[in-house]
């Protein structure tokens, strides 16, 4: 058997190579004291600012806007419907000098535009998915806008969403102009069918004809009629 001392020496070649190795991949084998040692510092403020932290829910329909706040143990502080307009609900909600830890705000038509109103106020507002937050509030017994409001803000309180993204309003622009493109589009080859059709129960063949001349096309055929 090999003695005490050459047990040590084998030990601390070992830990040498190991060393080397962790040198020559950025690693200096040594753990920080801050890694090794956790006073609790971080967590305590961490706590702190989630106890001061509100949540609020936005239950929002095309005229009016049910807002419900409620503090991190799930109280309501405060309620209130107003306009669905971005710059009236960040002045509101700005005004109650509240800190806010989630906003929470239903996927439809009006999101993006109250999105991205609430998001330039500096507002943590997050935009939820449709079909679970509607299986989730489907729950209530009594569904009433400002109940919705306050099932939002109590789903934001205990992290249970499903956020979604919401596109800038440049994304949102060209996609308008694109799919107002294709529409025109559309509609136009089903105008110029619908005429091809038409002037068939009187005999009359447009025939293959482009774009620019189809309207002096069918002017000549129909002068007669």
């Amino acid at each position: 058997g090999a003695t005490l001392g050459e047990v040590h020496r084998v030990h601390d070649v070992l830990n040498t190579g190991a060393t080397a190795r962790g040198a020559q991949m950025g690693y200096s084998g040594r753990v920080p004291s801050r890694s090794r040692r956790h006073d609790g510092d971080s967590i305590k403020s961490w706590s702190r600012l989630m106890s001061q932290q509100h949540f609020v829910g936005l239950d929002v329909s095309v005229k009016e806007t049910a807002i419900c706040v409620v503090d991190p143990q799930g109280r309501v502080v405060h309620r209130a419907t107003i306009e669905s307009d971005p710059r009236l609900m960040s002045e509101h909600l700005l005004g109650l000098g509240l800190a806010f830890g989630r906003i929470g705000l239903e996927a439809g038509p009006l999101s993006p535009w109250l999105y991205a109103g609430l998001v330039e106020s500096g507002l943590p507002v997050i935009c939820v998915e449709t079909r679970h937050m509607h299986s989730a509030l489907s729950a209530r017994i009594n569904k009433t806008d400002r109940n919705d409001a306050l099932g939002i803000a109590q789903m934001m309180r205990v992290g249970l969403f499903k956020p979604v993204h919401v596109k800038t309003p440049a994304s949102q622009q060209r996609r308008l102009l694109l799919t107002s493109r294709k529409l025109l589009q559309r509609k136009v080859y089903d105008i110029e069918n619908d005429l091809r059709g038409q002037l068939r129960n009187f005999g009359l063949k447009v025939g293959v004809v482009g774009s620019v001349g189809f309207e002096q096309r069918v002017r000549d055929l129909v002068f007669d009629l």
